[in-house]
């Protein structure tokens, strides 16, 4: 897998956009469906998902982007689930509605989850950082010193806690939003105080402890995934994590995964 990123910039310069992001949708399933993405950083976490999630919950994919998890998330919850896909940049949107066009339990949020309502400015890590849009790394713009010429994607905005304030259960929650992650787990922790809800975090290094602590606080432990069954507790390499997805289930939803055999900790 080591030429996989030169081979991505390649085609990200050399195809128009949404070509681009089609062949990448392409790629993923085909990765998936061979097992590839166990050998990919964080990709162990989309077979983990089988162990967790259940038939009737209901689901909160925050940054969808194409829906690769919301279509796993789609099949695992059947008819009596839903998934709530949210993902506000819209050249993406037409590859999440693709992908979601024959799963009746879905339902795509088109806009970014936060903490306010309102217009939001969004760029693109790897624009910034090696001139080519990829779609998974659309992150909103909250530094003021930010050049204009960065922006890509005006986009709205709604507060979190509004629009899930009516939901009678929350079961799962993956929040992927490349740094927004504290305005957001902020916003949402009403509703997850109330249902205490798995969730699979991608996190930033420098935002650890702002999000751990809280949710440490009300009952939360935080794992890696290190096999498609195993977790290893993140208090124990804390100090080596430079970020990526953090698995934190409530210890109340971790002592029955555990009695039935669904995950093992491993201890280091």
């Amino acid at each position: 897998m080591a030429g996989k990123r030169p081979i991505k910039k390649f085609l990200a310069f050399l195809l128009p956009y949404k070509t681009y992001l089609r062949l990448m949708n392409f790629a993923f399933f085909m990765a998936y469906r061979t097992r590839l993405l166990r050998f990919i950083k964080d990709g162990q976490y989309f077979y983990l998902i089988n162990k967790l999630i259940k038939p009737g919950f209901i689901c909160i994919d925050i940054g969808a982007n194409m829906g690769h998890y919301t279509v796993l998330l789609s099949k695992l919850v059947g008819p009596q689930g839903k998934v709530y896909a949210v993902e506000p940049v819209e050249p993406v949107i037409d590859i999440l509605k693709y992908n979601t066009k024959n799963y009746t339990n879905v339902e795509i949020l088109p806009f970014a989850i936060g903490d306010k309502d309102g217009q939001v400015e969004m760029s693109n890590l790897a624009y910034l950082n090696k001139g080519f849009v990829s779609s998974g790394t659309h992150f909103i713009i909250t530094d003021p010193l930010q050049k204009k010429k960065d922006v890509l994607f005006i986009v709205n905005m709604k507060k979190g806690s509004e629009v899930f304030k009516n939901l009678k259960r929350v079961d799962f929650i993956k929040c992927d939003v490349e740094g927004y992650e504290v305005n957001v787990i902020r916003e949402l922790m009403p509703i997850i105080r109330k249902y205490k809800p798995i969730m699979l975090i991608e996190l930033w290094k420098k935002n650890l402890d702002k999000i751990l602590s809280p949710l440490e606080s009300i009952g939360y432990q935080s794992f890696i995934a290190s096999g498609h069954q195993k977790l290893l507790p993140l208090s124990d390499m804390k100090e080596s994590f430079k970020g990526g997805d953090i698995l934190c289930i409530h210890s109340d939803k971790l002592a029955p995964l555990l009695k039935e055999g669904e995950i093992s900790i491993d201890v280091a």
